[in-house]
C-alpha cells in the first residue's frame, strides 16, 4: 500500500486487540508525531467499536497537548506548532453520528487511493476483521469487486461532502510534506 502511494510506513510492534493506553504507548505516539514533524494527524474516532480504534484514538488525542510540551518525551524535540488533529468519518450512530466539519476533496487521488486499499488484503480480500472470503464473487477478481463497490459510494459521498454546514472548511489540496502545503477555504 505504502509503495502505491509513494509514503513510508512504519508498524508498531503492538499485535492486533492488543493496543492499551499506557503512558508508555502515550510517549511512543508523541514521539512517533514529533518525528514525523506532521502537519496533519488523522485518527479513528475514540467510540470505535474496535478496541485497538478507540485506543488509538485516546492515545492521539492524549498525545495533541503533549507533542508541544518539552519535558514530556524529552528525547525527541517537541514541535514549535501543534499539528491539526481530526476524526475520520465514520458510521456510528451512538453515542453520537460523526458529523463532517472539514471534507477533503480527493477526486485527483481517488483511484489511487482505491488500489491502495485493495493492497490490504486481511482488510479487504479476506472481508475485514473477521475474515469473511465469501464477500467476493468466486468468479469475480476480488480486487475489481471491492474497487466497483467503492466506486459506486463514491457519489453519496461526494453529496454528504456537498451538504456541510455553513462556516464549515473545506480542505482545497494536500501534498506530501514539502510537495505542497494544506489549503483550507471557507
Amino acid at each position: 500500500m505504502a509503495r502505491r502511494l509513494g509514503v513510508t510506513v512504519e508498524v508498531l510492534d503492538i499485535h492486533d486487540g492488543e493496543i492499551m493506553p499506557t503512558l508508555e504507548t502515550r510517549r511512543m505516539i508523541t514521539r512517533l508525531i514529533r518525528e514525523w514533524n506532521a502537519d496533519v494527524v488523522i485518527t479513528n474516532r475514540p467510540n470505535d467499536y474496535h478496541p485497538d480504534h478507540r485506543y488509538t484514538s485516546i492515545l492521539v488525542q492524549d498525545s495533541a497537548f503533549m507533542v508541544t510540551v518539552p519535558f514530556f518525551a524529552p528525547d525527541v524535540k517537541p514541535l514549535q506548532k501543534n499539528p491539526v488533529f481530526l476524526y475520520a468519518p465514520d458510521r456510528f450512530q451512538r453515542p453520537n453520528p460523526f458529523r463532517a466539519d472539514v471534507a477533503v476533496a480527493i477526486d485527483e487521488v481517488m483511484d489511487k487511493t482505491l488500489d491502495a486499499l485493495l493492497a490490504m488484503e486481511s482488510q479487504i480480500h479476506e472481508g475485514g476483521a473477521n475474515g469473511d472470503a465469501s464477500l467476493f464473487p468466486a468468479t469475480e477478481r476480488p480486487y475489481l469487486a471491492a474497487r466497483s463497490r467503492a466506486q459506486e459510494a463514491w457519489p453519496d459521498a461526494m453529496q454528504a461532502r456537498q451538504q456541510l454546514p455553513r462556516g464549515a472548511h473545506e480542505v482545497l489540496r494536500a501534498g506530501p510534506r514539502g510537495a505542497g502545503e494544506v489549503r483550507a477555504g471557507v
